[in-house]
């Protein structure tokens, strides 16, 4: 996907974050379309927010899990080109 487009929904969901903070699916689709743009630390953030705000939410908890294990691995290899 374009980075324009990308960067676009991510303005979105945030500003619509603003505004609906108390909705799960908001942190998870800003979440989501943060790590699109490899930015992973901003996006578990979003996904630990919708798990506040609703626990149970399986969707955040799934894409939360997802971005763990690839930031993990981009530490890994940052690690291995030092």
């Amino acid at each position: 996907m374009c980075q324009c487009l990308i960067g676009s929904s991510v303005r979105k969901w945030a500003f619509t974050a603003n505004y609906a903070a108390n909705w799960p699916a908001i942190h998870n689709n800003l979440g989501y379309t943060l790590g699109d743009m490899d930015k992973f630390y901003e996006a578990i953030e979003q996904f630990k927010q919708a798990l506040l705000i609703d626990p149970a939410y399986m969707s955040a908890r799934i894409n939360l899990n997802k971005f763990l294990a690839e930031k993990q691995k981009l530490n890994s290899v940052k690690k291995t080109k030092n």
